[in-house]
């Protein structure tokens, strides 16, 4: 294993001899010739970093001429990353190499830990590998990179890395307010109460004081599971609309931004990807740094009742399919000047090991008997501030369909429903389209111990 220690890199003030390394996006780097020890032995090289969309390896001249072998090379990513980029060591510790997996954040040159978690392949036969970080601490003149084990069984790392950062700036600063703190969507107030930073704890389910169920929470200051924590009340002056959080974004004025998860399947009633646990202590994953003056919390909200007839939109005398047909023309319909395509029904009798669409680009095996209907919308044009729901599945037989399980992506959303039986033929399918509303919060960092 190797351990740096940010404090003792700095005490000997730089003196470390650093090799160039050329940025894809025309940055010079630093880095060190430092060779990282897995648990099982394998050792990777820091070969340098790149910064932008896409996982291309840099070039230098101890690095042409090396077969470039990686997992999805060239893979564009929706947000800039920074990719730090290591070579496979050959060793005589192993002669089949095996496949750790391990988890990495980000530190400052304070040993500030922050971030978001990553998952570097270090896999088999790979001979390039990469952790990439959406969020970087830009006022930071070098970067610590910690592994952690995959599992978070320890907040200790068991390697690290130091260099130097390509990023590294001077930037504004924003005004923090006090929480408790209001703002106004409308006719929607929206109270942030509480904002804090640590591990939840999976296993607790607290009441909390205003008497609702909320996630467990314990203060931590590093490890992979270190995430934003809020607490937010909504309340419409309407009696009869109920809201939630549909999504949530945390920003700094250095240029860094988490949001809440775009990739979400659950099973039970959820109305939100933010509502697994409750509607009123949510969270981020990863937090940010805090030798920030502020950072800004933005939150989308939408109802979950109080809708206009105008807001439904009903997808007649749909067709059943055959059973394990994934093959389904779309079908599309308008509701308030928004598009919305049926994208996915399918039918799934005994499906183990059968792999079918559940609301993520990729399919993973089912291991079970229970047969499902998988039905699917996306909004075409990919509108912003818009939302939209499953309401009920109604057979021609008279059978309305039980939800049983939720699935969203990036203008996409997803519904399980009971089996529909042999005799249907036909089904409606009816969705709520709704305009969202969002408000921002400008909150000082909780402070560090």
């Amino acid at each position: 294993m190797v351990q740096i220690a940010m404090k003792t890199f700095f005490k000997r003030k730089w003196r470390t001899t650093l090799a160039a390394t050329t940025i894809m996006t025309g940055l010079a780097q630093s880095t060190s010739s430092q060779i990282i020890t897995l648990p099982k032995g394998e050792q990777y090289r820091l070969a340098g970093l790149t910064y932008g969309i896409t996982n291309v390896p840099p070039l230098s001249e101890k690095n042409i001429g090396t077969p470039v072998t990686q997992f999805n090379e060239g893979q564009k990513f929706e947000t800039p990353q920074l990719f730090v980029w290591f070579q496979w060591v050959e060793t005589n510790a192993l002669p089949v190499r095996p496949s750790p997996t391990l988890a990495a954040r980000l530190a400052d040159q304070e040993g500030v830990e922050r971030g978001a978690t990553t998952y570097p392949a270090f896999s088999s036969g790979v001979t390039w590998d990469y952790a990439g970080f959406p969020v970087i601490p830009k006022r930071s003149q070098m970067i610590q990179c910690n592994f952690y084990p995959f599992d978070g069984s320890s907040i200790n790392p068991v390697a690290s890395i130091i260099f130097t950062n390509p990023l590294y700036g001077h930037f504004s600063e924003w005004k923090s307010e006090q929480i408790p703190t209001v703002r106004m969507a409308g006719n929607l107030e929206v109270r942030l109460e509480n904002f804090m930073t640590g591990n939840e704890i999976s296993w607790a389910s607290p009441v909390l004081a205003n008497g609702k169920q909320g996630m467990g929470f314990e203060p931590i200051q590093k490890g992979i599971h270190l995430d934003t924590f809020f607490e937010v009340s909504l309340k419409s002056v309407l009696i009869n609309e109920e809201w939630v959080v549909q999504s949530a974004e945390l920003s700094d004025a250095t240029g860094n931004i988490l949001t809440s998860p775009s990739y979400v399947g659950s099973s039970g009633d959820n109305v939100s990807p933010m509502t697994f646990r409750g509607e009123y202590r949510l969270s981020i994953p990863g937090t940010l740094w805090p030798d920030e003056a502020a950072w800004r919390l933005k939150l989308e909200m939408k109802r979950k009742s109080g809708f206009v007839p105008e807001e439904f939109v009903t997808f007649k005398n749909v067709p059943v399919p055959k059973l394990g047909t994934t093959n389904f023309p779309p079908i599309t319909n308008i509701v308030g000047g928004v598009q919305l395509v049926l994208k996915e029904f399918v039918e799934n009798g005994d499906r183990t090991n059968i792999r079918y669409p559940r609301g993520t680009n990729a399919n993973f095996v089912v291991n079970d008997h229970t047969p499902e209907t998988m039905v699917a919308v996306e909004l075409s044009g990919h509108p912003e501030g818009v939302a939209v729901d499953f309401v009920k599945m109604i057979a021609d037989t008279g059978e309305i369909f039980e939800k049983h399980g939720n699935s969203w992506r990036p203008f996409y959303r997803g519904a399980s429903l009971k089996f529909i039986p042999t005799n249907a033929e036909t089904v409606d399918i009816t969705w709520v389209v709704q305009k969202t509303r969002s408000v921002e919060f400008f909150v000082k960092p909780p402070e560090t111990k």
